[in-house]
C-alpha cells in the first residue's frame, strides 16, 4: 500500500521470493539456532545435512545400472593394468560407482576426524574469552541468567553455552558446505590426495566424470579408464603402506591442534556484540573473529604434509603413466 514491492526487497536482500522458500529458510535458521543450544564444538548432524543439500544443488541422480556396469569393470581393468607398473597388489575392498550423496556418506567420518581438532580449539578459546568478558553475567528481564527472548532459544539461555553452540553450528555449516561442494567436483575418493576412506576400496562418481569428460577431446571411455587407474593406484598405495594413512591424517591433526586464536581480538569482538541481536552474533562469529597466525610448529607440520602429499601424487602419476 505504501508503494514498495516485498518481492523486490527480498531479491535485493538475497532472500527467497516465494513463501515456500522463505518458510524453508526460516526453518533452517530455527534448526541452526536450536542446534546451537546443545553446546557441541561441532554440530555434525547439521554438517551432514548441509553437505547433502549442497551436493544436491543442480541435481544428484542415482547411479544407474548402466553407469555401474561401466565404472566397476573400468576399475577392475585398471587393477589388472597396474599389475605391470607396481609390485603392490590390488587394494581389495569394493569397487563402486557412487552418487554425490554416497560420496558424502562414505567420507564424512574422515572429515569429522580432520576438522574436529580445529573446532575444539575455537570452542576452548571462545569459552576462555567469555569467562573473562562478563558476557556470561547477562540476565533477562525476569532477573534470570541468560539472554532475553532470542528467536530459537528458550528464555534465560546461558549466553556462554549459546555462543559456544552457535560457534559449533557455524563450524558445522562450513564443514558441510565444503564437503558438499567437493562432492560436486571430485571424480572418486582420492582427488584431494587425502585418504578419505576408512577401509580399502575404490570408487568413482559417474556424474562428475561425465561432466568433466564432455569438454575434452578424449573419448569418455578413455577419460574413465585414466581416472580409474588413478583411483586404483591411490587405493593400492594406501592399502599396502600401512603407516601412510595414519601419518598423513596425523599431520593434518597436528596442524589443526596447533591453531591458536587471537584471544585479545576475540575478546574485543565479544565485548562489542549486542547480545540481543542474533544477526550481530552471527556476523561476529563468521567475520574473521577467529584470526590466527601460523606457529613454527604448524609451519613444520604443514611442510611435512605437503611433502607427503607430493610424494603420494608423484608415485600415482608415475604408475599411471606407465
Amino acid at each position: 500500500a505504501s508503494g514498495f514491492d516485498p518481492a523486490s526487497m527480498a531479491q535485493a536482500a538475497g532472500l527467497p521470493k516465494d513463501a515456500a522458500g522463505m518458510q524453508a529458510m526460516m526453518a533452517q535458521m530455527q534448526q541452526l539456532m536450536a542446534a546451537s543450544a546443545t553446546g557441541e564444538s561441532v554440530n555434525w548432524s547439521l554438517a551432514h545435512d548441509i553437505a547433502r543439500q549442497t551436493a544436491h544443488q543442480g541435481g544428484d541422480p542415482s547411479v544407474s545400472a548402466a553407469e555401474t556396469a561401466r565404472v566397476v569393470p573400468a576399475l577392475r581393468v585398471a587393477d589388472l593394468s597396474l599389475a605391470a607398473a607396481t609390485d603392490f597388489p590390488p587394494a581389495g575392498g569394493a569397487r563402486s560407482a557412487w552418487s554425490r550423496a554416497q560420496w558424502i556418506e562414505a567420507t564424512m567420518e574422515t572429515w569429522e576426524r580432520l576438522t574436529g581438532p580445529v573446532a575444539s580449539s575455537v570452542s576452548e578459546a571462545l569459552a576462555t574469552v567469555l569467562g573473562s568478558s562478563g558476557l556470561g553475567d547477562i540476565t533477562g528481564s525476569d532477573g534470570a541468567p541468560g539472554l532475553p527472548g532470542l528467536p530459537g532459544f528458550p528464555q534465560g539461555q546461558d549466553p556462554t553455552a549459546m555462543l559456544r553452540g552457535l560457534g559449533g553450528s557455524m563450524f558445522g555449516l562450513q564443514v558441510g558446505q565444503a564437503a558438499g561442494t567437493l562432492a560436486r567436483e571430485v571424480f572418486g575418493s582420492s582427488d584431494t590426495g587425502l585418504p578419505l576412506l576408512e577401509s580399502p576400496g575404490s570408487a568413482l562418481v559417474p556424474s562428475n566424470v561425465a561432466e568433466f569428460a564432455k569438454d575434452l577431446d578424449a573419448s569418455p571411455e578413455e577419460v574413465l579408464a585414466f581416472l580409474a587407474v588413478r583411483e586404483s593406484a591411490h587405493a593400492r598405495l594406501y592399502a599396502h603402506v600401512p603407516w601412510l594413512r595414519a601419518h598423513i591424517l596425523g599431520l593434518v591433526e597436528e596442524y589443526a591442534r596447533g591453531i591458536s586464536i587471537d584471544l585479545e581480538h576475540l575478546e574485543e569482538s565479544v565485548r562489542s556484540i549486542d547480545a540481543s541481536d542474533p544477526e550481530a552474533l552471527r556476523a561476529a562469529l563468521s567475520g574473521g573473529v577467529f584470526a590466527s597466525e601460523i606457529s613454527p610448529e604448524q609451519a613444520g607440520a604443514l611442510e611435512r604434509l605437503e611433502t607427503a602429499l607430493a610424494l603420494v601424487e608423484g608415485w600415482v602419476e608415475d604408475v599411471t603413466a606407465r
